[in-house]
């Protein structure tokens, strides 16, 4: 058990190594340094504040379509829908932004932040604005906004719970590309151990 933590240890300081290398050899080209990173609180928060609208909109579309509430009950199959997408979601994030790295796949990480059980992706790679806020919304699109529109026409009220709580689950993903919104024109660096970003400017 001690080898397997050694080791997670291990790979997550070499994560951190070869992001502060990177970090600096562009600051070094000319680059000035911004930080946009919230915690895990904040972006409980936040979720609520940006993502939350989003679900009210197709909640209330739904009720007045159908005459009746999304799904609700906590069945087993429910909740396994739900922690699948969790993984899904993060899955999501990782095939997205390989797809802009040199390196692929090879250069996405998956992991969970323990103290607060949170499943991430981080990508080691610096990407462009596009590339970055594309693979930041994917979870939103294919998990939450396409399936609660296809929800709507189907009339699926479990589709439509579990895309909602996937919206939902979306809110740290759309408050971070508001923040990278400030720096359109940036290369941005995923934080390898915090929720966000540095984007470094000319």
């Amino acid at each position: 058990m001690s080898g397997n933590i050694d080791e997670k240890n291990f790979k997550k300081e070499k994560n951190i190594e070869m992001f502060e290398e990177i970090k600096q050899e562009t600051i070094n080209n000319g680059y000035k340094e911004n930080l946009g990173v919230i915690t895990v609180f904040q972006t409980n928060i936040y979720a609520l504040l940006t993502a939350g609208p989003i679900a009210i909109i197709f909640t209330i579309a739904y009720i007045n379509k159908w005459n009746n509430f999304p799904y609700t009950s906590l069945s087993i199959s429910f909740v396994l829908y739900f922690f699948a997408s969790i993984v899904i979601h993060e899955f999501l994030h990782g095939i997205t932004w390989s797809l802009f790295c040199k390196n692929g796949f090879k250069s996405i990480k998956f992991d969970v932040m323990w103290k607060s059980l949170t499943p991430y992706c981080h990508c080691k790679e610096p990407l462009n604005f596009k590339a970055y806020i594309t693979g930041g919304l994917m979870p939103l699109l294919i998990l939450g906004i396409l399936p609660s529109i296809a929800s709507l026409f189907m009339g699926n009220s479990l589709l439509m719970s579990l895309s909602l709580l996937n919206i939902l689950c979306a809110g740290g993903d759309i408050t971070i590309v508001l923040l990278a919104f400030k720096y359109k024109d940036a290369i941005f660096i995923d934080h390898p151990t915090d929720c966000g970003f540095v984007a470094f400017t000319k």
